[in-house]
This record gives structure tokens, sequence and C-alpha cells, in this order.
């Protein structure tokens, strides 16, 4: 299977990897043709990264030589479209639906990467009535553009958890830590259990 895309590995930014060979896969001889094609590549293209792209088969081109090309290409982000490649590349043991969207660093050969763990494009097009699916994987190819823009913050890892496990911790880090915060907004988990203060 050929590879698809930007050719010059110098103008990679963003490095695509669709899971399996489909049917128009292997009519074209290219990676994400058909429909997942069409909508991975306009949502690129309205974020002028269609011409940054390279985009590969796991299973048509094999893990080798995709994982060579990556290392040759040294994008700024590498994104996973389904479950098989999340399993490969992030050992979370946790479902695809779940981690969509999340940015995690990876090494291939001792070289890091930044990588965009993604649901398939066909999961998304085998629910059209679902239109938060389809939201939220434009939503979560837009961190693409943010990495390649140098404008991502990974907000999960910049928060702050505190645990309570009784009514007294609660109460000691509430009075020390929120009592008094200036901040416009934060988000305190109760477990549904009313406070009694």
């Amino acid at each position: 299977m050929e590879f698809k895309g930007v050719e010059n590995p110098e103008l990679v930014e963003v490095y695509i990897i669709d899971e399996k060979v489909h049917e128009e896969d292997q009519e074209s001889g290219y990676p994400l043709s058909g429909p997942r094609g069409a909508m991975v590549c306009s949502l690129l293209g309205s974020m002028s990264l269609l011409d940054k792209a390279r985009i590969a088969n796991w299973q048509g081109n094999g893990p080798e030589v995709v994982k060579e090309d990556i290392l040759r290409c040294n994008p700024k982000v590498v994104v996973g479209l389904g479950s098989t490649l999340m399993n490969h590349f992030v050992t979370t043991g946790r479902k695809i639906t779940d981690m969509s969207g999340e940015v995690v660093d990876i090494s291939i050969e001792g070289q890091n990467f930044k990588y965009l763990v993604l649901m398939s494009p066909s999961y998304v097009l085998n629910r059209p009535e679902d239109t938060d699916i389809a939201i939220k994987f434009s939503q979560d190819l837009y961190k693409a553009w943010q990495i390649c823009a140098g404008e991502f913050r990974d907000i999960l890892a910049e928060k702050e958890v505190l645990f309570a496990h009784s009514f007294e911790e609660f109460k000691e880090i509430y009075e020390s830590r929120f009592l008094n915060d200036t901040r416009i907004a934060y988000d305190i988990e109760t477990n549904a259990r009313p406070i009694y203060y």
C-alpha cells in the first residue's frame, strides 16, 4: 500500500495512521480512501493541515514500515485512528471511546512524539444520527492543529486533584484551599452526597 499526502518528510507535521485496510483502500491502493478519508481530509483541510499531513495504514503498510517512516518524517504529532493503534502505542487497558482526544507521549526507538488518540472514522460514520460523536471527533482532531501551532496545553496534566476520605478531611481542604479562593470557578466532586456543614 502506498502512503498518502506529503511526500517530502521535512514538510510532515501531522502523521496519521489508519488501523485497518478497508475495501476502498484496497481498490485505490492508498490509506483512508472513500468516505472515511473524505471526512478526515476535509477536517484537515479546514485546519490548513492537509498539505502538512502524511497518512499510512498500520495493517497495509505494516507496523515496522510505519514506525520507520514516522522516524524519518519526525512529525510534531502522530494521530492514531482506532483502538488497534491505541492498544499498541498506549497500554492503559482503557476503551477508545473513553480515551479518544487524549494526547500522550510515546517513544519509538528512543525518539519521543506527541500521540493523539482518536476513534476510527468508521465509528463516526456508522452513527450518522449521533452528532455528538462527529463533533467530538472534529474537536479531538483539532488538537493536532493546536500541537502544530504550539498552542496545545495538556489541561489534565495541569489539574490538581485532592482526595478527602472523610468529612473532616474535606472540611480541612475546603477551608484551606477554597473558602477564600478568588478564581472564577472550581469543581468540588462529592459523589452526589449532600454536604452538611
